[in-house]
């Protein structure tokens, strides 16, 4: 787990335990917990999770591949779709006039 997300959740369940303490009221504590668990993701001072965000990902550029690799499948169906086109064939003519 990345150590600012460990943080971002200690403080969401410190919020909440704050919050219950003083006030006695459960909408409220659901209410901090879950904003305080959203909130830090939403602004993006803590990383989303695997494959959301390039927190932590390395040069291997993941989606990159995934869009590149996608876009050539594109490609090959495409031609095959189309690869085989066709020839112009002669119109086909009616009855031999004479």
């Amino acid at each position: 787990m990345y150590p600012i997300r460990l943080f971002w959740n200690l403080a969401a369940i410190g919020g909440a335990i704050a919050v219950g303490v003083i006030t006695h009221d459960a909408g409220l504590i659901a209410v901090t917990f879950l904003g305080g668990l959203l909130v830090p993701r939403l602004l993006g001072l803590a990383p989303r999770g695997p494959g959301l965000s390039r927190w932590g990902h390395g040069g291997c550029h993941g989606g990159e591949a995934r869009s590149r690799w996608r876009a050539d499948r594109f490609d090959a169906w495409h031609r095959d779709a189309h690869g085989g086109a066709p020839t112009q064939t002669e119109p086909a003519s009616g009855p031999a006039q004479s």
